[in-house]
């Protein structure tokens, strides 16, 4: 291929020695086929109600239970807002960590949005909601731009599982912003870190956003290796070289005065009970189905949520060792591998720091948004893939005729880089399987946590309205007894002195 760069663009050929290849239309593939047999305006319709939908019920979500209050460990951006207030932007308060990480960029937010709309919750949790929007987005078309091949009706999968309710959290705790812009963080990085000409100024806008996810949780340091692999994939080995440093660098100032002791007070629990913590990754895995954690012995949905779990590490695995290992320099199937990677490595992180809580912290809601990423990594790696129908064609040819000589066969595994045997589409429907099990099961269980975690804010409305009637145990228990209750109050009393939260102008939550 040619290697001709307009000016200000990385010559990836004469860096690396291999050009950037354009994403091929290449033969028809299983997809094309089954939209080919369906009329034009069906597959429209599909499309538009396959993307719509799922956006609508997560919005809807967030509309029906948001209020506009202060709960739990929001109570720490009030004192980011109360610094702010003698200095706009506190750097040192907005620096400080949380628990085991820093949230940088969040903090950030909640100053902004203090100064310009009275720190409205609701206002908070319907930006994270449109910030995951954003970042499903950007991740359906840095794949489409590889597998232009694919219709956009099979990436109607990818929105409806991201969206899935089961991450309730996240949508009605105006705190856990975080993660959706960390989120963001990896689909921006993904994006412009793979473009088919990659120009300097694109690999900025990568960084900038490997940064910010991981100046908004400790997680998305995780951006960073799995960027490596997908300039592995896409042979620019030069353009790895400004990402290290840009990683290198951020992880020297992160780690400036960090005490690793905070937010994990066991930190060798997990590497000396293995089997628990194998219990707990595949628990966490397979929370995305919403189903309730049971501390009864005798129920057996926990084992049930353990093997979907597995299953999925299966389906991931299998999609890793076809996809992850060989080079891929053209289709979209390396990001599906990096979004397997990072999910895959997230739920490691979350059992080496949770662990010491039981299956009951690996269910948390808030963790299944990186979770999810799994299955539709996963899904999207096969789905990137052109030559899907032709190895199993190939492959049942080869098993209905003779079979091919010892020698053959090994040329043709040389060349694919895998036995000719692995059944590519059976895999494809395994995990169009475990997504049609997960979309209905966890849109069920996610309702009901939904509504039943909305009696969370409520409460603590009913507490905030008329504080002063309350005991210091129970003000205390606005931010789970880590604080004494006059330090809740306090919290309680600038936010009313200042107009903020439920205290605004409108009074109203």
């Amino acid at each position: 291929m040619g290697s001709a760069v307009a000016p200000g663009g990385v010559d990836e050929s004469s860096m690396d020695n291999a050009a950037v290849d354009v994403a091929p239309t290449g033969p028809d593939t299983l997809v094309r086929r089954i939209v080919g047999k369906l009329p034009r305006w069906l597959v429209l319709t599909l499309t538009v109600l396959g993307f719509a939908a799922p956006v609508g019920m997560y919005f809807q979500m967030v509309h029906r239970y948001a209020i506009n209050v202060v709960f739990w460990d929001q109570f720490d951006d009030v004192t980011v807002i109360k610094a702010s207030f003698s200095h706009f932007f506190p750097w040192g308060v907005m620096w400080a960590q949380h628990n085991d990480t820093r949230i940088f960029f969040p903090n950030l937010i909640v100053v902004l949005l203090a100064h310009t709309l009275q720190f409205n919750i609701v206002i908070e949790e319907y930006l994270s909601a449109s910030i995951l929007v954003a970042a499903i987005a950007l991740i359906i078309c840095a794949h489409k731009r590889r597998s232009p091949s694919v219709p956009w009706l099979f990436y109607c999968p990818v929105a409806i599982v991201m969206l899935s309710l089961v991450q309730y959290q996240n949508a009605l705790w105006g705190f856990q912003i975080a993660w959706p812009l960390t989120m963001l963080g990896l689909a921006a990085a993904i994006f412009f870190l793979d473009r088919i000409e990659l120009r300097w100024a694109f690999v900025g806008l990568a960084i900038l956003a490997a940064v910010i996810g991981t100046l908004s949780l400790i997680q998305g340091f995780l951006i960073w290796p799995v960027g490596f692999v997908l300039l592995y994939h896409r042979r620019r080995l030069m353009t790895a070289v400004p990402w290290g440093v840009a990683a290198a660098t951020t992880a020297a100032v992160y780690f400036r005065n960090f005490d690793s002791t905070l937010g994990s007070g066991y930190p060798g629990y997990a590497s000396h009970h293995l089997v628990d913590s194998i219990k707990f990754y595949l628990y966490a895995l397979g929370s995305v189905l919403g189903v309730p954690y049971s501390a009864n012995p005798q129920d057996t949905s926990n084992q049930w949520v353990q093997l979907f779990g597995l299953a999925t590490v299966v389906v991931a695995v299998i999609a890793i060792l076809l996809f992850g290992i060989k080079r891929d320099s053209s289709t979209g199937s390396p990001i599906g591998v990096v979004l397997v990677l990072f999910a895959l490595a997230f739920a490691a992180m979350v059992t080496k720091g949770r662990i010491i809580g039981g299956l009951l912290f690996a269910g948390a809601s808030r963790y299944t948004i990186f979770d999810l990423l799994v299955l539709t990594g996963t899904y999207l790696a096969l789905l990137g893939h052109p030559p899907i129908p032709e190895i199993f064609t190939k492959w049942r040819r080869s098993t209905a005729d003779q079979a091919p000589s010892v020698d053959s066969a090994n040329a043709e595994d040389r060349e694919r880089g895998w036995p000719t045997r692995v059944l590519i589409p059976e895999i494809f429907a395994l995990t169009g399987l475990l997504i049609a099990i997960q979309v209905p099961v966890g849109f069920h269980y996610g309702s009901q946590g939904a509504a039943v975690f909305s009696t969370y804010p409520r409460t603590a409305l009913a507490l905030e309205q008329n504080i002063h009637q309350f005991t210091s145990a129970q003000a205390a228990s606005l931010y789970f007894s880590f604080e004494p209750g006059p330090w809740v109050i306090e919290r309680i009393d600038f936010l009313q002195s200042h107009h903020l939260g439920f205290f605004n102008s409108t009074g109203k939550p």
